[in-house]
């Protein structure tokens, strides 16, 4: 139950923060640069598709360690990536 809404939360949080940026950046830094190259209307199931995976796999990665150990640092299983978590 615990990595159904790790993975729920991830999702939700995922697609706030992202619409938040494209909505309010995305004709500032895209539009100069890409042009003609955006579509006129959003792909959803695109989308749709990408964020499912992502969080799929951020919850596998990430919070599938950090939960069965019981700690958010066990993600951190490299050397290199502990030694800039708070202590």
């Amino acid at each position: 139950m615990k990595h159904a809404i790790y993975y729920a939360v991830t999702l939700v949080v995922c697609v706030v923060v992202d619409s938040i940026w494209l909505k309010t950046t995305s004709d500032q830094l895209y539009g100069a640069v890409m042009g003609d190259m955006r579509a006129e209307q959003p792909r959803l199931a695109a989308a749709a598709a990408f964020y499912l995976l992502y969080a799929a796999g951020i919850t596998f990665f990430v919070g599938a360690p950090a939960l069965r150990a019981g700690n958010c640092r066990a993600s951190h299983s490299t050397p290199r990536c502990s030694r800039y978590s708070a202590t």
